[in-house]
């Protein structure tokens, strides 16, 4: 399985990134992501490639590491690209908007259940009583 791992980076004044494989959820990296330039002059471009993770050693460097400022527009990029909210305040707008929806339906449900509960007025019809 494939994880991604974020962790602070004061080098690089931003986020160090490493994307791994893994066995199962609890066991090591098996291997890590890494990107090498090929070609030449224009023609120089980016392939990737999994790098075995040494057990012994572990990981010696990220993936890739990002300023703060650019990894902060990558996410906002990803969120858009599949489908999320860009805005986390319309995110939690759209989210107080469907508690008062949610909390409508329960006084409703509260209140019904109450008035089925009250013994029936004589010459009173209630469902579910004779």
């Amino acid at each position: 399985m494939i994880r991604a791992h974020v962790a602070d980076s004061w080098n690089a004044h931003g986020v160090n990134v490493s994307i791994v494989l893994k066995d199962d959820e609890h066991s090591r990296a098996t291997h890590i992501l890494r990107y090498r330039e090929v070609g030449e002059g224009d023609e120089k471009y980016l392939i990737h490639q999994w790098e075995p993770v040494d057990p012994d050693i572990g990981m010696s460097r990220p993936t890739f590491a990002l300023p703060y400022e650019v990894a902060t527009t990558l996410l906002g990029a990803l969120h858009s690209h599949f489908q999320g909210v860009d805005d986390r305040r319309a995110l939690r707008a759209d989210y107080d908007k469907e508690r008062g929806r949610v909390d409508k339906l329960t006084d409703a449900v509260i209140d019904l259940a109450k008035g089925l509960a009250q013994p029936a007025l004589p010459g009173e019809y209630r469902i579910g009583t004779p």
